[in-house]
Parts: structure tokens; sequence; C-alpha cells
């Protein structure tokens, strides 16, 4: 029963959570956002984008808006682009740093603001400052200003309260073109929303957004032709100097001991990249996420095992029946 109230809530979650892949300001809770695009901007759209060059400073505005009658705080922070274990760009708060990241946004862009009290029908403007790396820099540094809604004391968190806004930053120092790279980092097991998946860690180790990415997958027991396990998935992104765990689901199968083999293509940006990788899969973690997991299909009770259990039942029955007969 845990386990299924933990899944439930981690459905919820999901849905909640989906506002924060926004990229542009936007409103519909109690407050709002607005970045001022400034002159230099690069391109025509709702998030900064800016070409800076080494060593170059300028401070940058997001105006916050209270849209209420009562008074708000409004949390703000800038976060570094990552790709989360569905393959999409988020800009949510994370202390790994993929070990491919050479210049890190959290560092080139900063203030000293937390967050914004506001009175009812109010704003303010957030400014952040760009202090660019004094040597130059190949390809693009991305990130997200994400803004939520302070908790309250003793407050029962709604859905509402944990909306946020995302305002994307981009930062380059010149246009160039960079090449797609991916690396297959390790292959896993582990479970997501307690279902047990096989998870593959790829990394995007250049300096580039992966705006559309396709992926193959097989797994096998090692030797043989026939595949257990298959995933297909479309229209993946990653961003820059990032990495994720690709889940290839046993569909609600529990993991068995033993060695296998992964194929796995994937084609990012129209570059193919394949993989073909031995693996295995160790007694104790597939008890432990055995345990763990739901809706697995246990395997149907051969019937040599229902004879073997009636005859040792038998077996017992009649030495029971002889023993009291011979008294």
């Amino acid at each position: 029963m845990k386990k299924l109230i933990s899944l439930m809530v981690a459905v919820i979650g999901v849905g909640v959570f989906v506002t924060e892949e926004v990229t542009f300001a936007s409103s519909g809770a109690n407050f709002s956002v607005q970045p001022k695009i400034p002159e230099n901007q690069k391109n025509s759209t709702s998030y900064f984008d800016l070409e800076l060059k080494p060593n170059q400073e300028q401070i940058i505005e997001i105006e916050v808006f209270n849209d209420s009658d009562e008074e708000i705080e409004v949390m703000t922070e800038l976060n570094r682009a990552t790709t989360s274990d569905v393959g999409n760009i988020t800009y949510q708060t994370t202390e790994l740093v993929d070990e491919s990241v050479i210049n890190n946004i959290e560092e080139i862009v900063t203030n000293e603001i937390e967050s914004v009290v506001l009175k009812p029908k109010s704003s303010e403007v957030v400014k952040w400052d760009i202090n660019m790396p004094k040597e130059s820099f190949d390809g693009v540094v991305l990130g997200g200003f994400r803004f939520t809604l302070a908790e309250k004391d003793n407050e029962i968190v709604g859905i509402e309260n944990r909306f946020a806004y995302t305002v994307g930053i981009l930062l380059s120092n010149q246009e160039q073109d960079i090449p797609v790279n991916l690396n297959l980092l390790d292959i896993t097991t582990g479970q997501v929303n307690y279902r047990n998946h096989i998870l593959v860690n790829l990394q995007n180790d250049m300096p580039r957004i992966i705006d559309e990415m396709m992926i193959e997958a097989e797994v096998y027991e090692l030797g043989s032709n026939q595949p257990i396990y298959t995933a297909s998935s479309q229209e993946l992104r990653m961003a820059p100097n990032s990495s994720f765990n690709y889940g290839i689901s046993t569909q609600e199968t529990a993991f068995k001991p033993g060695k296998y083999q992964l194929k796995l293509t994937a084609n990012a940006d129209g570059e193919e990249f394949s993989w073909n990788q031995e693996f295995e899969i160790s007694g104790k973690e597939a008890k432990t996420h055995n345990k763990e997991a739901i809706f697995i299909e246990e395997p149907a009770i051969k019937l040599w095992m229902w004879i073997a259990i009636s005859a040792v039942l038998l077996s017992v029955t009649t030495v029971i029946w002889a023993v009291k007969k011979e008294k």
C-alpha cells in the first residue's frame, strides 16, 4: 500500500512540475514575470539570448508582478540547464555538475537577492550581473531564472503554490557550428515510479543544445538473438554539457541476475551513434529492486511443483494416520 501511495504522489508531482520547463515569461498564477530584453539581444525571443565578448559585463533585469490582493514573497534563483531523465531540458536546482562543463553559468550570472516581497498589485525589478569569462569559449552556456512562491509556515503546499516560471538565458561569445557528440557512460539498474528499469547514462559533452534526438534500444540475454526488453523514443532534447539516464522498462517483470547485452542507436540532430555493450545484473541488486517494485508479474507455479507439494502433504498425512492407527 505504501508503494501505491508513493506512486500516486509521484504522478501528481509530474503534473505539477511540467510548468518548470517553460523557457519564456508567462502568467496564470497570482504572480507573473516579464524579462526586460536588452538592445543587444541576439534574436527576437522572449528569453535572453546574448552574444558577449570575453570579460564583458552587463546587467539584465526581470520584472516580477504581484497580481493578487495580498502581499506575497517570490523566491528567485538562477539554475544551470540540465537534462531530465525523460529527455527534456530542465532548470531545476541540482548540485550535480557534468564532468564536461567548462563554464558554469551559475558562476557567470549572479545576484545577492534570494526573494522579493511584493505588496498587492505591485511589481519589482530584479537585476542580475553578467561577468563573462576572461577567456573566450566555444559554443553556448544555458540556464534559467526560476521564480516560485515562498511557502508559508505550516502551509500545505498545493499545486498553485508550487507553480514555477522560468525565463531562459543563453550566452555565447560568437556564432559557430559545434559538432554533435554523444557518449554512453554507464549501464545500471534502477526504478522509475517503483517500476524496474535498465538505465543507460547518455552524455552530451559538447557546449551545444541537442534539439531533436531519437533512440532505439534493445536488451538481450547474453548469447541470445531475441530481445527481452525494447524501448523507442522520439523528440528528446539535451542541454549543453549534460547527461541523463535513458530508461528501458522491464515491462512489469522481475530482474533476473545474469549477463546481458545492450544494443542502442541514437540519432541526435542528424548524427547517428550506436553502441553494442555487455553488462551484468547481480543477484543482490536484482533482489533489492524486485522487493521494492510494484506490479511485478510473478511466474506461474509449474505443474511439477504442485505435484511435489501434493506428494509431501500426502506423505505427511499418511504418516500421521499410521501413527494414530498404531496407537
